[in-house]
């Protein structure tokens, strides 16, 4: 896999984050499930390609309203150079995994969205909508846990940080317990303190297997660059936690980070 120029933050991602409150042990959220693809797209495709997503968004917000899926995201990759890996990526968020991995009613949605349209300007659409992009990766996940800002409000131009975490063969529970028990409270405190918007913690459905790239993804969300370069006060760990934090971060290999800042959406 092509890898994007890392931070030392998380994404999003991974996006992901139609909900707007904190979770909250013995009142948690319905569990979400949600698709990521990674687009490549040639320089001279960039156009093209943004046609074609915003065609794709009209059936989005029609699977959303016959609520096939309950939101869907388009990111663009930084740097995002041709020779540095993907420069867009999509996210469709689900409240159940069987839609997940069938998709839903998509002819329900095309004739919803597109009744009118003349059938050679829809298959004119559907053309370009494979040369236009590759989609190179997707992946199923299923999130675990998160937090959110008790303000957050879903606008373009928020950047994502997305880390990509393989936990060591045999410790992908310890791991999990580890991010809840150790990193959850910290990026709580970051949050209250107006750090960032949004945490999460997702688990890899699909694919899997000891060659994947991940197991795990981590995501941290911010309203834009401002916050993410903003300084908050935080307190520093105590020296066990420090200890303890290490030994979690021994847990998994930490792969690589990708950036993301929302430049569309259907909710």
């Amino acid at each position: 896999m092509k890898h994007l120029a890392s931070l030392s933050a998380s994404y999003a991602l991974i996006m992901l984050f139609t909900a707007s409150a904190t979770a909250q042990e013995g009142n948690a959220p319905p569990t979400r499930y949600f698709s990521i693809e990674f687009m490549s797209v040639d320089d001279t495709q960039g156009d093209a390609y943004m046609q074609v997503e915003a065609f794709w968004k009209e059936i989005h917000k029609a699977r959303v309203a016959n609520g096939d899926i309950q939101g869907w995201d388009l990111w663009s990759l930084s740097p995002g150079g041709s020779n540095q890996g993907y420069q867009y990526m999509t996210m469709s968020y689900y409240s159940d995994p069987v839609t997940m991995m069938t998709g839903g009613d998509f002819g329900a949605a095309f004739a919803q969205a597109y009744s009118d349209l003349p059938q050679q300007e829809f298959n004119e659409m559907w053309s370009m909508t494979g040369t236009s992009r590759d989609i190179a990766e997707r992946y199923y996940v299923r999130e675990i846990d998160f937090i959110a800002s008790d303000s957050l409000v879903v606008e373009t131009g928020m950047v994502a940080f997305l880390d990509f975490m393989k936990a060591k063969p045999g410790a992908g529970s310890e791991y999990v317990k580890a991010e809840l028990d150790l990193f959850r409270p910290r990026h709580a405190m970051q949050i209250e303190a107006g750090g960032k918007e949004f945490w999460n913690l997702m688990s890899v459905m699909v694919p899997y297997g000891s060659e994947v790239e991940a197991t795990h993804f981590t995501a941290n969300i911010f309203s834009g660059w401002d916050q993410v370069f903003s300084t908050v006060d935080v307190p520093d760990p105590s020296a066990n936690q420090q200890t303890m934090m290490q030994r979690g971060m021994n847990l998994r290999d930490h792969r690589f980070t990708y950036v993301a800042t929302l430049i569309d959406f259907v909710r």
